[in-house]
Parts: structure tokens; sequence; C-alpha cells
């Protein structure tokens, strides 16, 4: 079967599993309280709060809705960080390492009660976290790590002599979750069609003028006048310099293998050189590589 939604010849198992809506292109000039410049987790999350604070919200996007890394991610939703808190703290101080661990812990919920809130059934469920040692990797690791943890307020991680895989020393992270990314977002699109927000597909953005009012212009020459706006993709598309010039630009992979019920215990592990992984639920996945 031919994916869905094919990116570079391959396709996640989010794509293969889910019917995204599709909107048409934007074809006139339109003004509007508040612009967004990209139709993904981020950008329809914030459309659905402000239309829910009473604003007029236009989402423009350069394909469709989902068609980006929401639609190719490994799903898992974390509060522990890739990079590890204890080297957060080290550069920003452990203040910095505990509003970092507070917002992703906040925006978990907020799926969490969004999902619930719209009626958006989209597999939500709250997974512990295990972060273990690869074989050759210090065990002070793991020591630092929870001593920063512990630092700055989250008690709720544990050490433990093994995690549930691996069977490997390892700290578990409580109320992490994984979800059906394409699902929930289909669930915010139909809840901004019901809150009368607007969204163009095939609508790429050129230019982002700030001032007194925002003018957006798309590569078609349209226009929407808005008294903000968020460009909200996943490197942004109106500045050249900034951010750009310090990006790395790389492609990472995520593998689903069929296993049988009950072989893998649901969960997210990671060894702190790599990101943490989503295992299998008790349904299996077929085998597809995600970018």
């Amino acid at each position: 079967m031919a994916p869905r939604h094919p990116v570079e010849g391959t396709s996640s198992l989010w794509q293969a599993t889910c019917d995204m809506p599709s909107f048409a292109p934007l074809t006139q000039d339109i003004e509007t309280d508040v612009c967004i410049v990209g139709a993904g987790l981020v950008g329809l999350t914030a459309a659905l709060r402000l239309v829910r604070a009473g604003k007029r919200v236009v989402v423009l996007d350069s394909q469709q809705p989902g068609r980006g890394n929401t639609g190719r991610t490994t799903a898992h939703l974390a509060s522990a960080i890739d990079d590890r808190f204890s080297e957060l703290a080290r550069v920003r101080g452990l203040d910095a390492a505990r509003k970092a661990w507070e917002s992703h812990a906040t925006a978990i919920d907020c799926i969490e009660a969004i999902a619930r809130d719209e009626d958006i059934a989209c597999d939500f469920e709250r997974r512990d976290g295990y972060l273990w040692l690869a074989p050759d990797q210090d065990p002070d690791i793991l020591r630092q790590e929870l001593e920063t943890i512990h630092g700055f307020g989250w008690h709720g991680v544990q050490a433990m002599d093994e995690d549930p895989v691996f069977r490997r020393p390892c700290l578990r992270f409580p109320d992490q979750a994984q979800f059906h990314p394409l699902k929930y977002l289909a669930g915010l699109c139909a809840a901004l069609k019901r809150n009368g927000a607007a969204i163009f597909g095939d609508t790429r953005v050129a230019d982002v003028a700030g001032g007194d009012e925002v003018v957006t212009t798309t590569d078609k020459g349209r226009r929407v006048r808005s008294k903000a706006a968020i460009v909200a993709t996943c490197s942004p598309i109106c500045d050249q310099f900034a951010i750009h010039s310090k990006q790395a630009s790389y492609t990472t992979y995520a593998i689903g293998l069929r296993v049988p019920a009950g072989v893998v215990p649901p969960g997210s592990i990671g060894t702190p050189s790599t990101p943490i992984i989503t295992s299998a639920s008790s349904r299996a996945a077929r085998p597809r590589a995600t970018s």
C-alpha cells in the first residue's frame, strides 16, 4: 500500500492510520486578530486557545495540517528532556532547569485537557518514562541527574536497580504520556471549525512584517492583516540568520516493530546519550521509518 502522505518515500504510522482533513488555499486578502503560520501541534493548539479567548484567528500552512513534524514524531510526550536537567542546570542554573520541567509538564497537561474537553479520541495515555545507562556509561550520570531533579523539586522521579526492558539501572519518570498526534490534530481542526477559526492549506508564507499592523504575505501575493502573528513552523520562516545560522540539519528515525502483546511493557525508554523512545503499547505497530 502506498503511503497516504509520502515524504521522500517514507511514511509514519500516524499518517497511515488517520485521514486528516484538507483545506483550500487562501485566495484573497483578509483581516483577523491573529495570524498563525504553521498548522502543526503548536500552531493549532495556539489557535484553539486564542479562539477560546474570543480572538479571530487565521491559520496558514504551506502544505496541510499534520504534513510536517507533528505527523512524523515518535508521539511521546515527555517532561524529561533529551539534553538532561543536570547539563541545563550546569549551564543555566537550577531555576532554569525547574522552569524547563514545568513548561514541558504543563504542555502535557494542556494536551490531556484539550483532548478531554473537546472529546478528541487520540489514544492519550499516561506512561512512565525510564532513563537507563548504556553498558559503557558511568553510573554517576544517573546520580547527578537525580540530584539535580530532586534539587529543583520534582521528587516523583525515582532511582531503580533496573528498567523493565533492558534490566539496567535507571531513573523512573512518572506522568509522561503518549498519544496519536494526527488524531489529536484532526480533533483540533474540528474544534477550530466549530469555533469559527479559518484554516488555509497549500498556502506558503513569503514574509511576515511587524509593526502597529502585522502583514503576512503569501508567495501568491495574498495578504493577511492582523494585530499579531505567530510563526509556529519547525524552523522560523521570517529570519534568515539569527536562528538558521545556529541550527544543525540532521534527520533521525524511529522504527516500529511487531512484538507479542505483553513482551514489552508500555513506557518510554532512553539513555543519557540518546532521545527517549516510546515503546510499543499492547497494539502492535507495522514496521515504518519516521523522520
